[in-house]
């Protein structure tokens, strides 16, 4: 191989060796995220559970509000449609 031809050849190699460094650089950004964004999820699931500890209490005391809303009205329509 005579000189031209190695710089021909090197001229070839130098787009794939910044192609490679490009994309060498640019793996750590693509990537990152989707750990990141794991971890968020489950450091949310667990907040969400420790509230719903914390509130459970306050919960089961006030009791369940609608329901017994939908059910008096059930009995009342039940005792108007007996008439």
């Amino acid at each position: 191989m005579n000189h031209v031809e190695s710089l021909v050849v090197a001229a070839g190699a130098i787009p794939v060796l910044a192609l490679a460094l490009l994309a060498l650089a640019l793996y750590p950004l693509i990537w990152l995220p989707l750990p990141l964004r794991i971890v968020g999820v489950g450091v949310e699931a667990v907040f969400e559970l420790l509230r719903a500890i914390v509130m459970l209490p306050s919960r089961i005391l006030r009791g369940h509000q609608a329901g017994k809303i939908a059910f008096v009205q059930h009995l009342t329509d039940g005792a108007a449609s007996l008439d």
